[in-house]
């Protein structure tokens, strides 16, 4: 059963000339597009990224900048952008800074721009 799938997918991408690759990568990048948006679009994670755009902070100081909401919750939200690449840590003693990475800084740009906006 296995053979003939994968003999029908080998037979698709002979009709299509190969086109499925593209597609396919066409269809990776706007999920990655997607998941990228979804985790950006999180008011709490707006804010923590145009904190981070202003210069390295650890998670005490965010706390403080964002009105004192829970550590645990601050934490949070900085696992998610750490682990959706827009965020770097560094620990130094006791104390973990956050810093934004290169696409980071992009999407922090993106939204100080779409604030000067004016409809």
């Amino acid at each position: 059963m296995i053979a003939v799938n994968q003999k029908s997918v080998q037979s698709s991408n002979a009709r299509t000339g190969g086109g499925d690759s593209e597609k396919n990568r066409i269809d990776a990048k706007v999920h990655q597009i997607v998941n990228r948006l979804r985790l950006v679009t999180a008011p709490s994670r707006q804010k923590i990224l145009l904190l981070l755009a202003t210069g390295e902070q650890n998670v005490g100081n965010i706390c403080e900048e964002l009105g004192n909401p829970s550590q645990p919750a601050v934490s949070h939200q900085l696992s998610l952008l750490r682990h959706g690449r827009l965020v770097d840590c560094q620990r130094r003693g006791r104390n973990v800074y956050y810093r934004l990475t290169d696409s980071g800084q992009t999407v922090a740009q993106a939204f100080d721009r779409l604030a000067k906006f004016r409809a």
